[in-house]
């Protein structure tokens, strides 16, 4: 698990040919290395990649955080990596969920995340897109880790 933010609330932080082109290479021999130790590769990177994850997919990662639903249309983007076989890493928006939804509609916003995302095969582990505020109701998370175990544990 390593972690470089390539993504703002639009989009790359730098064209997408630009990242082809200097950094690419780069994550093709990292990832070569980490696959020849036997390991799978986790990359964090905050924002909307979109543009990236299929040259990601294709030079090795096996697992992306986060998906954030709130800026990257998760239809479209759960279709893409089902398709490159990408897991991902994400469900619970710390900007978008956590801080417009509480309750139920917390739980079902992220629900409907995680079936946007899990396939039959799996490839979805769920997560936070990033660090919990402080200030957050502990009291929300704790309902709906509760409501997710008890929809989620007897499938199997």
């Amino acid at each position: 698990f390593f972690s470089d933010d390539w993504g703002s609330q639009k989009g790359l932080l730098i064209s997408p040919n630009l990242w082809n082109e200097i950094f690419r290479p780069l994550y093709k021999k990292l990832f070569t290395y980490i696959h020849n130790l036997e390991l799978d590769i986790c990359l964090h990177s905050c924002g909307n990649v979109i543009d990236i994850i299929e040259s990601l997919r294709e030079e090795g990662l096996d697992i992306i955080h986060p998906i954030q639903p709130g800026i990257m249309n998760p239809k479209i983007t759960s279709k893409i990596c089902k398709e490159i076989e990408l897991c991902v890493m994400s469900g619970i928006d710390v900007q978008f969920h956590l801080d417009n939804f509480s309750g139920k509609k917390l739980i079902r916003q992220v629900l409907n995340t995680i079936e946007t995302f899990n396939g039959k095969s799996g490839g979805f582990i769920l997560a936070y897109t990033n660090l919990v505020p402080p200030e957050k109701d502990i009291s929300d998370i704790e309902e709906l880790y509760k409501e997710i175990y008890s929809i989620y544990r007897d499938r199997k």
